[in-house]
């Protein structure tokens, strides 16, 4: 809020990379496992939209979106195109056409709480799952650095899928330390084939 120019164009330059991205190819697993069934639902923290492009369904956006602007006087919300044309017509303080309030990605910025309505839906969707398949996080970052530990409290499973160790590792059922690109296709593949054999 104290430079909205500068913090502006820092959004626009990011924004066009997130808008330029595809799913990968863990997406693109994530949406086979949602059709076999054996997927109920996907907790990210990432805001580029990537797994509703790569056309999963039950996404819970713990740091909201980038295809999304929100009035922080109001909490009216709107695709983000209206505030970047806004920006694009020289509009250093993009507005919301009901309250006149400074327009903001609908992502949450450093020093932002995030939102209750959003932690409950990841709270119910932890509640309910039986097995926690963990792609590609340090799992340094809270609130979803406690959700593993949740999980196994309330007896469910946990495999890992990351480069790199994390301190989660010791109690995983299973732990891979390898480009989810790489092994994450193959192993859906193998769940494909066992649910063809059964049928």
């Amino acid at each position: 809020m104290s430079d909205t120019k500068k913090n502006l164009d820092f959004m626009l330059e990011m924004g066009l990379n997130i808008f330029k991205a595809r799913p990968n190819k863990g997406h693109k697993m994530l949406t086979k496992l949602q059709k076999l069934g054996k997927l109920e639902g996907i907790l990210t923290q990432n805001i580029d939209g990537l797994h509703q492009k790569a056309h999963s369904k039950n996404i819970v956006e713990l740091h909201g979106t980038a295809h999304e602007a929100i009035c922080m006087v109001c909490n009216k919300i709107y695709p983000i195109t209206t505030m970047i044309n806004q920006v694009m017509k020289g509009e250093d303080r993009p507005s919301c056409e009901a309250c006149n309030g400074l327009l903001k990605p609908n992502a949450i910025f450093f020093g932002e709480p995030l939102r209750s309505e959003i932690l409950s839906q990841a709270d119910d969707m932890i509640n309910k799952c039986d097995l926690l398949i963990i792609l590609g996080s340090s799992l340094l970052v809270y609130p979803v650095a406690f959700y593993p530990r949740k999980a196994l409290s309330l007896g469910a499973k946990i495999a890992i899928i990351n480069i790199q160790e994390t301190d989660v590792d010791s109690f995983a059922e299973v732990v891979i330390h390898e480009k989810i690109g790489e092994v994450f296709p193959r192993i859906v593949n193998i769940v494909k084939n066992e649910i063809e054999e059964v049928h």
